[in-house]
């Protein structure tokens, strides 16, 4: 399931998304640049939602 982090970052064209991983995944020590959370932490993933949604277009780009 590593790949498929890794997968959705190579495939995005536009640099306007921003990815939320579990921490839980072995491709979060290599995507460090992704919202990182536990996801048993449902105020955790829910804010990082949040974040990914409102982030400015200038970090989503960062991110990417």
């Amino acid at each position: 399931m590593n790949f498929v982090a890794k997968e959705f970052v190579a495939a995005c064209h536009d640099d306007a998304s921003v990815l939320s991983l579990s921490q839980c995944t072995g491709a979060a020590r290599d995507l460090t640049e992704a919202l990182i959370v536990n996801p048993y932490d449902l105020r955790q993933s829910s804010d990082a939602l949040a974040a990914a949604l409102q982030a400015p277009r200038e970090e989503q780009r960062v991110r990417m």
